[in-house]
């Protein structure tokens, strides 16, 4: 396929025409062809490898060297669609293409439609029309005559359409052949009857009387056939003809006709909607402005009128946007709330339970980047449209693509909140981060806590072996640490030696745990110097969380616990460390308890 474009805002939905069932070419301004989908290449037994990046929609179709004569495309216009019709040699035969051109924001659809079914209508109307005439003639001769006219009424008994004659009572006549074939009740005595009614048809022309009545049209469905009443008055007696036609195959045809337009023209706003979106996530910086500007286009299409979209953060667990249409506030409250479970994120397929989702009918659409991490969750109401699972497929793409690299753009931005040493989020990161888990714990209630980890006897190794060596055992806790933490965690070096893990949806029991867990990991860890001596690891750690705390005071009161976990490892040791440090957080401690008392 030809993709002669550099813009990625193009390239990216160019993929997408595969996947709709139309004969399509893209094409931009100067009438290259960017992206000529399979079944267009086999509607005009165009090869793969004849496309090339300098291809032509005019060269391709009529192998021409220069645009067609009557493109609509030729003349400036501000109209957004155009369509024409032509006929195309192929192999000795001719192919009947309608073609629908459709300008989007940087690219233009050809929407090609084969169009045999309106040219075999049109002969096929154009046949009944000299049919008509004739049986026109014959039916004045009937008219203008009697009933008695034999020659006449043997032609019309013998007629393939169903005709019948009538007084201006309405009382039957006469009913030939095909009327006793076709009408559901050939021993009635009125025309109604005939018809399997009870009463005159709504509206009937005959209730006013057939005199001077000519070529008036009316239309009834008869056992699931459409017919066409043709209603002529006698002009030498009264009474009259009618003439039931038979047109449920011209119906079908214009209906499929019909639908085949309505699907060509939903396909190309379709792609419109796919290229605009592409481009809009290029030069929108803003993301929720992005996302807004994705349900405007989506629900449409998609024909529902409620939709809830959760974008997930850098950071398991956290998330860069939460909008909603047709939702109420405390519905998307629970739904984010439940979205922020741990167990969310840790089940293979990801799933909202069904007591928490917005209507009974939601759809769960799961957007997963490209590390098979969840980026984000789409809920959308029912499924009006009978494309839907289209519509997603089209749109999934697209929108995980730009909410995975998002992420990503993210990321970037924060390798200036890493340690260098140990590739740990610095203390400037886990402000952040702590500060999006207050306004969580504010709002929806997570409780979080925080663990304040020093390493025991750091100074000795630096001084014994070197400071390479103390950067070694740094290293090994911080690894140790990662490993041990969860994903939505947040592991952070905010000292020479001392660490902090913020823990995310947990408690002080689910803190205390940890800590424990942690002290016992280290027990069994030993790390290398100089490839002839081990030296055990060993930390010691605070705990402190919401649950029992302020938010404010979580850094405070783990870092008190953990000195005092330090000062009990070292008493174990025979060894009496009491440092400045430890002296000013007991006097942090005492500031904190009079806070406390006085409120």
């Amino acid at each position: 396929m030809s993709e002669h474009t550099a813009d990625t805002s193009i390239l990216s939905v160019l993929d997408s025409v595969d996947s709709i069932h139309a004969g399509i070419f893209v094409i931009d301004s100067a009438f290259r062809v960017l992206k000529a989908n399979r079944l267009s290449l086999a509607q005009f037994g165009i090869a793969f490898d004849v496309v090339h990046s300098d291809s032509t929609c005019y060269g391709l179709l009529f192998n021409r060297p220069e645009i067609c004569d009557d493109c609509p495309l030729a003349v400036e216009s501000d109209q957004e669609s155009a369509e024409r019709a032509f006929i195309l040699n192929k192999e000795g035969s001719g192919i009947y293409i309608r073609e629908t051109i459709s300008r989007g924001e940087k690219v233009i659809f050809l929407t090609f439609q084969d169009n045999i079914n309106e040219v075999f209508l049109q002969k096929e109307m154009d046949s009944i029309k000299n049919e008509l005439i004739a049986k026109n003639i014959l039916l004045n001769r009937y008219r203008n005559g009697t009933e008695e006219n034999r020659g006449v009424n043997q032609i019309i008994d013998n007629l393939p359409d169903a005709l019948v004659t009538i007084d201006d009572s309405m009382n039957i006549r006469m009913i030939n052949s095909k009327a006793k074939l076709d009408m559901p009740d050939v021993t009635a005595r009125k025309c109604y009857e005939l018809l399997g009614k009870t009463n005159p048809c709504k509206l009937c022309p005959v209730e006013n009387g057939l005199s001077g009545m000519q070529e008036v049209k009316t239309s009834h469905v008869i056992g699931g056939k459409f017919f066409t009443e043709i209603i002529n008055g006698f002009k030498k007696e009264e009474g009259g003809l009618l003439l039931f036609r038979d047109n449920t195959r011209q119906v079908n045809l214009i209906e499929q006709i019909r639908t085949q337009n309505e699907t060509i023209n939903r396909k190309n706003n379709i792609l419109s909607s796919l290229v605009n979106l592409e481009s809009r996530m290029q030069t929108d910086k803003n993301i929720k402005s992005v996302l807004e500007y994705f349900i405007d286009l989506f629900l449409p299409l998609y024909q529902s009128d409620s939709i809830a979209l959760i974008a997930s953060d850098i950071r398991a667990g956290s998330v860069m946007a939460t909008l909603g249409r047709g939702v109420s506030h405390e519905k998307l409250h629970a739904l984010t709330q439940a979205y922020f479970a741990r167990d969310i994120h840790t089940v293979d397929p990801f799933c909202i339970p069904d007591n928490v989702l917005p209507w009974p009918d939601a759809c769960q659409i799961n957007l997963v980047g490209r590390t098979d991490k969840l980026v984000g969750m789409l809920f959308v109401k029912g499924n009006a449209a009978e494309d839907g699972a289209e519509i997603i497929d089209l749109f999934k793409d697209p929108l995980t693509t730009y909410m995975h690299n998002q992420i990503l753009l993210r990321l970037l931005k924060e390798r200036a909140d890493t340690d260098s040493l140990t590739g740990l989020y610095n203390r400037r990161y886990l402000q952040k981060a702590m500060d999006e888990e207050k306004i969580k714990y504010e709002k929806y209630g997570i409780h979080y806590s925080v663990v304040v980890i020093d390493i025991n006897g750091l100074k000795y190794v630096n001084d014994r072996f070197g400071h390479e060596a103390g950067d070694h055992m740094i290293f090994s806790v911080a690894r140790n640490l990662k490993g041990f933490s969860r994903e939505t965690d947040v592991v952070a070096r905010t000292g020479g030696d001392e660490f902090i893990v913020l823990l995310t949806n947990t408690d002080d029991k689910g803190a205390l745990k940890y800590s424990e867990k942690l002290r016992h990991m280290f027990d069994e860890i030993y790390f290398d110097i100089n490839n002839t001596e081990k030296l055990s690891v060993t930390v010691s750690a605070g705990a402190a969380s919401t649950s029992t705390s302020l938010p404010d005071d979580l850094i405070k009161l783990a870092d008190r616990l953990m000195y005092e976990s330090k000062r009990e490892f070292y008493k174990k040791m025979g060894r009496s460390e009491i440092t400045d440090r430890m002296v000013e957080l007991e006097d942090d401690r005492q500031g904190i308890i009079a806070d406390r008392t006085m409120e």
